[in-house]
Protein backbone atom coordinates (compact mmCIF):
# COMPACT_ATOMS: atom_id res chain seq x y z
CA UNK A 1 0.00 0.00 0.00
CA UNK A 2 2.76 2.28 0.98
CA UNK A 3 4.48 1.78 -2.87
CA UNK A 4 1.26 3.41 -3.96
CA UNK A 5 1.21 6.35 -1.66
CA UNK A 6 3.93 7.75 -2.40
CA UNK A 7 3.11 8.26 -6.27
CA UNK A 8 0.15 10.15 -5.35
CA UNK A 9 2.02 13.73 -4.59
CA UNK A 10 4.09 13.26 -7.23
CA UNK A 11 0.77 12.93 -10.03
CA UNK A 12 -0.94 16.09 -8.59
CA UNK A 13 2.22 17.81 -9.51
CA UNK A 14 2.61 16.55 -12.54
CA UNK A 15 -1.20 17.45 -13.62
CA UNK A 16 -0.59 20.85 -12.17
CA UNK A 17 2.23 20.96 -14.70
CA UNK A 18 0.20 20.04 -17.50
CA UNK A 19 -2.77 22.81 -16.74
CA UNK A 20 0.31 25.34 -16.25
CA UNK A 21 1.67 24.57 -19.48
CA UNK A 22 -1.89 24.14 -21.30
CA UNK A 23 -2.36 28.13 -20.25
CA UNK A 24 0.52 28.99 -21.28
CA UNK A 25 -0.56 27.73 -24.60
CA UNK A 26 1.30 24.34 -27.13
CA UNK A 27 4.75 24.40 -27.69
CA UNK A 28 7.31 22.84 -29.86
CA UNK A 29 7.43 19.18 -27.89
CA UNK A 30 3.81 19.43 -26.57
CA UNK A 31 3.63 15.46 -27.56
CA UNK A 32 6.96 15.17 -25.57
CA UNK A 33 6.06 17.05 -22.55
CA UNK A 34 2.94 15.72 -22.01
CA UNK A 35 3.67 12.06 -22.04
CA UNK A 36 2.70 9.94 -18.50
CA UNK A 37 5.59 9.69 -16.54
CA UNK A 38 5.94 5.81 -15.27
CA UNK A 39 7.25 5.87 -12.12
CA UNK A 40 9.76 2.59 -11.88
CA UNK A 41 12.75 1.60 -10.16
CA UNK A 42 15.81 3.40 -11.97
CA UNK A 43 16.80 -0.04 -13.65
CA UNK A 44 13.51 -0.43 -15.12
CA UNK A 45 13.12 2.96 -16.06
CA UNK A 46 16.09 3.01 -17.81
CA UNK A 47 15.17 0.49 -19.82
CA UNK A 48 11.70 1.50 -20.51
CA UNK A 49 12.37 4.27 -22.56
CA UNK A 50 9.74 6.68 -23.57
CA UNK A 51 8.79 6.57 -27.10
CA UNK A 52 9.76 9.22 -29.37
CA UNK A 53 6.93 11.95 -30.45
CA UNK A 54 6.03 10.42 -34.03
CA UNK A 55 5.25 6.86 -32.59
CA UNK A 56 5.01 4.09 -29.98
CA UNK A 57 8.02 1.99 -28.89
CA UNK A 58 6.39 -1.38 -30.83
CA UNK A 59 9.24 -3.27 -29.90
CA UNK A 60 7.73 -3.39 -26.45
CA UNK A 61 5.16 -5.60 -27.78
CA UNK A 62 7.41 -8.59 -28.53
CA UNK A 63 9.61 -7.76 -25.83
CA UNK A 64 10.49 -10.86 -23.31
CA UNK A 65 12.71 -9.47 -21.25
CA UNK A 66 11.35 -6.22 -19.86
CA UNK A 67 7.57 -6.14 -18.82
CA UNK A 68 7.86 -2.22 -17.69
CA UNK A 69 8.47 -1.35 -21.51
CA UNK A 70 5.21 -2.70 -21.99
CA UNK A 71 3.78 -0.06 -19.44
CA UNK A 72 5.92 2.60 -20.59
CA UNK A 73 4.03 1.74 -24.54
CA UNK A 74 0.56 1.58 -22.82
CA UNK A 75 0.90 5.17 -20.95
CA UNK A 76 2.53 6.40 -23.81
CA UNK A 77 -0.58 5.20 -26.39
CA UNK A 78 -2.86 6.63 -23.31
CA UNK A 79 -1.41 9.34 -23.48
CA UNK A 80 -1.63 10.03 -27.14
CA UNK A 81 -5.04 9.32 -27.15
CA UNK A 82 -4.91 6.17 -28.91
CA UNK A 83 -6.77 3.73 -27.36
CA UNK A 84 -6.69 0.92 -29.53
CA UNK A 85 -2.78 1.07 -29.71
CA UNK A 86 -2.90 0.76 -25.61
CA UNK A 87 -5.45 -1.90 -26.08
CA UNK A 88 -2.68 -4.21 -27.99
CA UNK A 89 -0.70 -4.98 -24.68
CA UNK A 90 -3.55 -7.15 -24.33
CA UNK A 91 -4.43 -10.44 -26.46
CA UNK A 92 -6.10 -9.60 -28.95
CA UNK A 93 -9.21 -9.81 -28.53
CA UNK A 94 -9.39 -9.56 -25.40
CA UNK A 95 -9.37 -6.07 -24.91
CA UNK A 96 -10.55 -3.14 -27.14
CA UNK A 97 -9.91 0.81 -27.10
CA UNK A 98 -13.55 1.45 -25.98
CA UNK A 99 -13.47 -1.04 -23.35
CA UNK A 100 -10.04 -0.06 -22.06
CA UNK A 101 -10.94 3.91 -21.93
CA UNK A 102 -14.00 2.35 -20.21
CA UNK A 103 -12.05 0.56 -17.11
CA UNK A 104 -9.79 3.48 -16.74
CA UNK A 105 -12.08 5.64 -16.12
CA UNK A 106 -13.98 6.85 -19.46
CA UNK A 107 -11.38 10.07 -19.41
CA UNK A 108 -9.81 11.53 -22.78
CA UNK A 109 -6.20 10.94 -21.57
CA UNK A 110 -5.73 10.17 -17.96
CA UNK A 111 -2.39 10.51 -16.43
CA UNK A 112 -0.57 6.74 -15.69
CA UNK A 113 1.67 5.85 -12.91
CA UNK A 114 3.24 2.16 -11.90
CA UNK A 115 5.17 1.45 -9.03
CA UNK A 116 8.01 -1.16 -8.51
CA UNK A 117 6.56 -4.07 -10.02
CA UNK A 118 7.40 -7.99 -8.64
CA UNK A 119 8.27 -10.77 -11.20
CA UNK A 120 7.44 -14.57 -10.12
CA UNK A 121 7.67 -17.65 -11.68
CA UNK A 122 5.05 -21.00 -11.49
CA UNK A 123 4.06 -23.14 -13.73
CA UNK A 124 6.10 -22.75 -17.37
CA UNK A 125 5.05 -18.88 -16.87
CA UNK A 126 6.61 -15.69 -15.50
CA UNK A 127 4.54 -13.14 -14.27
CA UNK A 128 4.62 -9.42 -13.29
CA UNK A 129 2.31 -7.06 -10.97
CA UNK A 130 3.02 -3.47 -10.23
CA UNK A 131 0.89 -1.08 -9.02
CA UNK A 132 -0.88 1.04 -11.04
CA UNK A 133 -2.42 4.48 -9.99
CA UNK A 134 -4.63 6.49 -12.65
CA UNK A 135 -5.33 10.62 -12.45
CA UNK A 136 -7.94 12.09 -14.55
CA UNK A 137 -8.57 15.63 -14.59
CA UNK A 138 -11.68 16.18 -12.48
CA UNK A 139 -11.98 12.69 -10.52
CA UNK A 140 -10.14 10.87 -7.66
CA UNK A 141 -7.42 8.62 -8.63
CA UNK A 142 -7.83 4.42 -9.09
CA UNK A 143 -5.23 2.77 -7.36
CA UNK A 144 -4.99 -1.30 -8.54
CA UNK A 145 -2.59 -3.83 -9.36
CA UNK A 146 -1.52 -4.94 -13.11
CA UNK A 147 -0.84 -8.06 -13.75
CA UNK A 148 1.16 -9.11 -16.69
CA UNK A 149 2.26 -12.79 -17.61
CA UNK A 150 4.22 -14.33 -20.29
CA UNK A 151 4.72 -18.09 -20.98
CA UNK A 152 8.67 -19.43 -20.50
CA UNK A 153 9.98 -20.96 -23.66
CA UNK A 154 7.61 -23.87 -23.97
CA UNK A 155 7.50 -26.13 -27.16
CA UNK A 156 4.53 -25.18 -28.65
CA UNK A 157 3.58 -21.97 -26.89
CA UNK A 158 2.54 -19.74 -29.36
CA UNK A 159 4.24 -16.15 -30.04
CA UNK A 160 1.86 -13.88 -28.52
CA UNK A 161 2.24 -16.20 -25.18
CA UNK A 162 5.68 -15.83 -25.13
CA UNK A 163 5.57 -11.93 -24.94
CA UNK A 164 4.65 -9.93 -21.67
CA UNK A 165 0.89 -9.11 -22.34
CA UNK A 166 -1.27 -7.95 -19.77
CA UNK A 167 -4.26 -10.18 -17.98
CA UNK A 168 -5.68 -7.86 -16.04
CA UNK A 169 -6.31 -4.91 -13.42
CA UNK A 170 -7.87 -5.15 -10.28
CA UNK A 171 -8.73 -2.07 -8.58
CA UNK A 172 -9.40 -1.66 -4.94
CA UNK A 173 -12.52 -0.76 -3.29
Amino acid sequence: MMRVLWALPVLALLAACQQADDAAGPSEDTAASEAVVTAAPASEAAAATRAPASGLDEGALTDRENPARLLAFLSTAISAKRWDDAARVWHQGEMDGARLKAELGGHDAPLLSFGQGEQDAGAGSLFYQAPIIVVAEGASPRQGTIMMRRVNDVDGAEEWQLNWHVERIEWQG
